[in-house]
């Protein structure tokens, strides 16, 4: 990317974030379905009681992330492209508003 050409840095960006906004809400989607499936047999089960508690508290963030996912996939990307010589002046004085 040239320092020039501002518009293909924030194409970039925005194409990178709703690839990161997709992956990771199609992973926590799919954690979630998994989730529903076996809570039910490790609820009965004592000898697995570890793995509900780690569902039950996993399942919270998750779904925090869910509601925030623009946000999310936003604070990604900039930790992703952020040192990138073209991307580091768009992000400079970009914020999530910009790319929507």
């Amino acid at each position: 990317m040239s320092r020039n050409d501002p518009s293909k840095a924030l194409e970039t960006i925005r194409k990178t974030r709703e690839k990161i906004a997709i992956t990771l809400g199609s992973i926590i989607t799919v954690m979630l379905c998994v989730y529903l499936f076996t809570y039910s047999s490790l609820l009965y089960s004592s000898s697995l009681s570890y793995l509900f508690w780690m569902e039950a508290v996993s399942l919270i963030p998750m779904i925090v992330v869910l509601f925030y996912l623009k946000q999310v996939s936003f604070f990604l990307t900039r930790l992703w492209l952020g040192r990138r010589p073209g991307c580091r002046e768009a992000f400079a004085s970009m914020t999530l508003s910009d790319l929507q």
